[in-house]
């Protein structure tokens, strides 16, 4: 299975983006495709340092939907790492997308991409929240929502 991440996505992003990619990429080998601000994603994988064995690559996307911008922000910023990311599934090249962006600008992405998507396929939009890369009370490290571990077993399981 290949998931795209929206590396820009979220109030902390590229760093939580990037470092949850590397985490999951090295803990389960998950094929990610980091969608973003190229120059900015690459500066956040090189902390984390030696990733060129592990199964991530990078497509950049010259655009942000920023977290307070309106919904239809997605309409005029087509290239978009949220409209780069959903065409790269569209287009086969990847089987998820995920963001922990503009929720809104999220759906309405996904409602506009599905008009001119296949009829076949499911489409499904899940709120996941982000990686705690520090434990705290009642928030483990990782990710947030416990229920994605759980997602992606159902995924790769229809998919695999």
């Amino acid at each position: 299975m290949k998931i795209v991440v929206d590396a820009m996505g979220g109030d902390h992003a590229p760093g939580v983006v990037v470092a949850g990619a590397v985490a999951e990429a090295r803990e389960r080998g998950t094929q990610i495709i980091l969608v973003g601000i190229e120059e900015q994603v690459r500066a956040e994988l090189a902390k984390h340092g030696d990733t060129s064995a592990l199964p991530i690559e990078i497509v950049h996307a010259s655009e942000v939907v920023e977290m307070a911008e309106h919904t239809m922000a997605v309409k005029a910023k087509k290239d978009s790492s949220l409209m780069v990311g959903m065409r790269l599934v569209k287009e086969g090249k990847a089987d998820a997308f995920a963001s922990a962006g503009n929720s809104g600008a999220v759906m309405a992405a996904a409602l506009f991409l599905k008009r001119f998507a296949p009829t076949s396929g499911s489409w499904a939009h899940f709120d996941i929240f982000g990686w705690n890369p520090k434990a705290g009370p009642g928030r483990p490290v990782g990710a947030e929502a416990q229920a994605v571990r759980a997602l992606l077993a159902v995924i790769e399981a229809r998919f695999a």
